[in-house]
């Protein structure tokens, strides 16, 4: 997982390919160096939101399904 992150957030990685496609940069932004430590954090926090959403699905998913039919 952490190699598909890189990959994203390389300086010629699938991040700034899109946001050139797009027209929202001009050129490639080096994201995981220590000149842009803002842009490091929140890539940090992207990666740990994407892994805490599944544990959070998991716990709600399984407290539904233990609601009795009658109550719904």
């Amino acid at each position: 997982v952490g190699i598909v992150w890189y990959a994203i957030f390389t300086q010629y990685g699938y991040l700034n390919s899109i946001l050139q496609g797009l027209g929202f940069i001009g050129a490639p932004i080096a994201y995981l160096t220590a000149d842009t430590r803002y842009w490091i954090i929140i890539a940090i926090w992207l990666a740990e939101v994407w892994r805490a959403t599944s544990i959070v699905m998991v716990v709600v998913v399984s407290g539904l399904q233990a609601i009795p039919n009658e109550v719904l």
